[in-house]
């Protein structure tokens, strides 16, 4: 079979799928006050990219709000403005994680969607696409609307209690693919070290079959190496801490940029730059 080659996609001044692994940092806080803090700290964190986790600013936000979803979403786009300013150079990345895939929340398909959305209209580089909550037909036409307002989109999946047969992460690469989305983003719990070893070779299979750029990761303590390694397989990013943890098993920046470097051949990453000039 003839290896598809990745296509590499440009998120502002990052490009993701070029071989080199980009690190991202989740912001987690509850608050406005903590996540303009969290933003802070990973702009100066060395990482390339961070992610708000607005799930959990969600969850205890919303009931709040007695204007309901309108009053959710103007709130929410402010904060993303203050964010991205805070997160300067770094993009950022707007992901709510449902409580189905181990997120904080738990929303209608509708509400969902308003709110990625109102987070492309808002500035988000990049939204993550829980894609398989809701049906296809749903799920394609809002990844179109949001790569028509600007926004690159990641559809993916999640699993916090197993990882299921090769075939079947196989089958979920092809439904994601077929969504129309610009990256790929499996995460899957091990119950033993093959399973990490497996995930990583699904990785390296799926990526010699789709030309979108991979994310992928097993989680918790026994899936770790796939977060430091996971690049040599496909995977073109990783998760990252100057805090809390959004999913187990991620590692503090410095700590994971140390075990890259040193699983890193010179050639590949001298200095871990994934920046282009977005002029260019």
């Amino acid at each position: 079979m003839t290896q598809i080659k990745t296509i590499p996609v440009r998120v502002a001044s990052l490009r993701l799928g070029t071989g080199h692994p980009v690190i991202c940092v989740p912001l987690t806080s509850k608050t406005r006050i903590g996540l303009i803090e969290e933003a802070e700290t990973a702009a100066r964190s060395g990482a390339d990219l961070a992610e708000w986790r607005a799930d959990f600013w969600l969850k205890n936000h919303q009931g709040e709000q007695p204007g309901g979803l309108p009053s959710v979403i103007t709130d929410l786009s402010c904060l993303m403005q203050d964010l991205k300013e805070a997160l300067l150079p770094l993009p950022l990345l707007f992901t709510i994680r449902t409580e189905p895939e181990g997120g904080a929340c738990t929303l209608s398909g509708e509400t969902y969607n308003s709110l990625l959305m109102a987070a492309a209209a808002s500035g988000a580089d990049m939204i993550d696409v829980e894609v398989f909550r809701q049906d296809r037909h749903r799920i394609c036409r809002l990844i179109e609307d949001l790569r028509r307002s600007g926004s690159v989109t990641a559809a993916s999946t999640h699993d916090f209690q197993k990882t299921d047969p090769d075939e079947v992460l196989l089958s979920r690469f092809q439904y994601m693919h077929e969504t129309g989305a610009d990256l790929l983003k499996m995460a899957v719990m091990p119950e033993t070290e093959q399973d990490a070893d497996r995930l990583l070779k699904v990785t390296d299979e799926a990526r010699r079959i789709y030309p979108e750029p991979l994310i992928t990761m097993s989680m918790g303590g026994t899936g770790v190496k796939t977060r430091i390694i996971g690049w040599q397989y496909g995977s073109c990013l990783t998760f990252g801490t100057t805090g809390n943890q959004s999913a187990p098993g991620q590692l503090p920046v410095r700590v994971l940029k140390e075990k890259i470097l040193v699983n890193c051949p010179d050639e590949m990453c001298p200095d871990m730059s994934n920046r282009v000039d977005i002029c260019r």
